[in-house]
């Protein structure tokens, strides 16, 4: 059984990495410009 605070756990990991991979591919961009 998943707790609820486990789950809000991992899901703001994950939220955090992708905005994190956002970050980073919005940085790549603008360099290569």
């Amino acid at each position: 059984m998943i707790t609820r605070r486990s789950f809000l756990k991992k899901s703001a990991a994950t939220g955090m990495g992708f905005y994190g991979l956002q970050l980073l591919n919005i940085g790549g961009l603008s360099m290569l410009q």
